[in-house]
């Protein structure tokens, strides 16, 4: 096994994202992103796993769904499953995750051609989509995210925190090679130093 260590900066949060075509990333219809499978996001380790939901708040964007942020542990215990895990940012200070619901998909669509029917054609807002953030948990968590690729194989991504904001990290699996990122804390908006371990068979 090899492995090297190396300083990086990222221009922009580590992104996971469950959209199974690389080859088309920007090109996508929302009609077609919507049917894609979410990601799975498992606890593998945690001091305290409902303090550690409860660390997330409902973000209110344009998007504002009143019945998602009353389900909001719900949807993190993976207990309304209408509402897929479809994008994870994760930084130095936090940890974000974006969902989004079929179904209110289909019944946003429909509100939109009612819209267009009556010759008004401001879209509502895309309330589908609903997004929790954890800003610096002070729980000690390790949690793994999973995302079917078309080819039948499964990226696993591990995301670490470490009590009282110490550090988080990120872990990822590709092949025969892992790659830890450990984010430091002297991270900007668009500028997020990490120090990057590589093992390699």
């Amino acid at each position: 096994m090899r492995a090297i260590q190396y300083d990086m900066t990222l221009c922009q949060p580590y992104y996971i994202h469950c959209n199974p075509d690389i080859h088309n990333i920007d090109g996508v219809q929302a009609s077609e992103a919507i049917k894609w499978p979410g990601m799975r996001m498992v606890v593998e380790d945690c001091e305290d796993t409902e303090a550690f939901f409860a660390s997330f708040e409902y973000i209110r964007v344009d998007n504002e769904y009143p019945k998602f942020e009353k389900q909001r542990l719900q949807i993190l215990r993976g207990e309304a499953p209408d509402w897929k895990l479809t994008s994870v940012e994760v930084d130095e200070d936090q940890l974000h995750l974006g969902f989004k619901n079929e179904k209110l998909f289909e019944k946003y669509l429909r509100r939109c051609q009612e819209l267009k029917a009556r010759n008004r054609y401001a879209s509502p807002p895309p309330f589908y989509s609903g997004y929790l953030t954890s800003y610096r948990p002070d729980v000690g968590a390790k949690l793994r995210f999973e995302v079917d690729n078309p080819d039948g194989s499964t990226s696993v991504t591990f995301v670490s925190f470490y009590r009282d904001g110490h550090h988080t990290t990120v872990t990822e699996f590709d092949g025969n090679k892992r790659r830890k990122l450990k984010f430091l804390h002297e991270g900007t908006l668009n500028k997020h130093p990490v120090k990057v371990t590589e093992w390699m068979l």
